[in-house]
């Protein structure tokens, strides 16, 4: 059995990252969890929540990075004593750290306590600028990523190749389209008879960038000459607030606009989309499991240039990276899909099969497995 820590001092964890450790099973592993305190959980956190742990100075500008690396000693102490006790009370025999500055602080201890270290790095962070520290430290840790991107892009900045992991992306496929059978005559009897009338994307706006959901809106307008039963599907969290709705009243999309909010069974949502779009600039893993959901169920993807989205939109097979991010661009793109039914039924084929065949749950879990089962170097 492996008792594992993980440690994260974001102050918010994309909720894939939950779900992925959920997956992982209790049967080979036990999970602690050490968060920043204000990090919300799920009620279905696999695993013990500890008590919160102070990582030191907040900040991303210069002066705030200098105070950081001033406190690393006191942090190193602080943290060497807490983690020596937790090994002794939890059985601890390994360590997963998220972010970065937990990495700094707990990865030089691990030597000193004998625990073997795993980070992981997760897309869509921002790149920092120097990491020779971080550089260093991961000499003695095992890297896990989750795209070929991210891993070249370690190796390019001079991380040991050797320690680095593609675990891949992965989604539990199978069950989504169980839920799919369970939910689709309720979600179907919310929606009017127009909505299956429309040609219809769609949008998950959990962590996208709000100007390129104007801008979305704006590419919307522009369609409408060509595509008069154009409609778009905005699903996610703060989609009805104040300034969106005056924004979409004054484009006149009052009636080509649907913000649903969030929705928990996404799939069945897809499985109305002509195309779906991916907004986020920087796609989050959440951003690229959702995009994999919408594949599986045939759809092209859309997207803005960004370097994990390569994976999942392979241009003129699964979809289209759009190099400029403006409005006209990406209306041009969206009336080029809709003129060609031909085109957008191979591209969403090929979507299908590579998110069945290529990015599977369960090769995602035994990778990571692997790793969490493999003694220390």
């Amino acid at each position: 059995m492996n008792n594992i820590l993980i440690v994260s001092s974001a102050a918010a964890i994309d909720g894939s990252l939950f779900d992925l450790f959920q997956d992982l099973g209790r049967e080979r592993n036990n999970f602690f969890w050490l968060l920043d305190k204000g990090v919300l959980t799920p009620s279905s956190l696999p695993g013990e929540r500890l008590a919160n742990r102070y990582s030191g100075p907040r900040g991303s500008d210069f002066f705030s990075r200098l105070l950081f690396v001033g406190a690393l000693p006191w942090l190193w102490l602080s943290y060497l004593l807490y983690l020596g006790k937790v090994k002794r009370q939890r059985g601890i025999t390994q360590v997963v750290c998220v972010s970065d500055r937990e990495k700094l602080i707990v990865s030089p201890l691990a030597k000193i306590l004998g625990l073997k270290m795993i980070w992981l790095e997760m897309p869509g962070k921002p790149k920092t600028g120097s990491d020779w520290l971080k550089r260093r430290l991961a000499r003695g840790a095992e890297i896990v990523v989750f795209t070929l991107a991210g891993g070249q892009g370690l190796a390019d900045r001079g991380y040991p190749p050797e320690r680095i992991h593609n675990i891949s992306l992965g989604v539990n496929l199978r069950s989504a389209e169980q839920q799919d059978d369970l939910f689709s005559s309720l979600a179907k009897a919310d929606k009017p008879h127009s909505f299956y009338k429309s040609f219809t994307i769609g949008v998950v706006t959990g962590q996208a960038d709000r100007r390129r959901l104007e801008l979305l809106l704006q590419a919307v307008k522009n369609c409408l000459n060509i595509i008069p039963n154009f409609r778009l599907v905005v699903i996610g969290q703060d989609t009805g607030s104040g300034n969106l709705n005056w924004l979409i009243k004054s484009l006149g999309l009052e009636r080509r606009v649907w913000l649903v909010g969030e929705q928990m069974n996404l799939s069945e949502w897809f499985a109305d989309l002509d195309i779906y779009v991916i907004l986020a600039q920087n796609p989050g893993l959440a951003d690229l499991e959702r995009a994999l959901i919408a594949a599986s169920k045939g759809l092209p993807i859309l997207g803005m240039k960004a370097d994990n989205l390569s994976e999942i939109i392979i241009e003129g097979q699964t979809g289209t990276i759009l190099e400029s991010g403006g409005a006209e661009s990406l209306a041009q793109a969206i009336i080029a899909l809709e003129a060609d039914e031909r085109r957008r039924q191979v591209l969403g084929r090929n979507a299908a099969d590579l998110a069945f065949h290529h990015f599977d749950r369960g090769a995602q879990l035994r990778r990571l497995q692997e790793i969490v089962s493999a003694p220390i170097n």
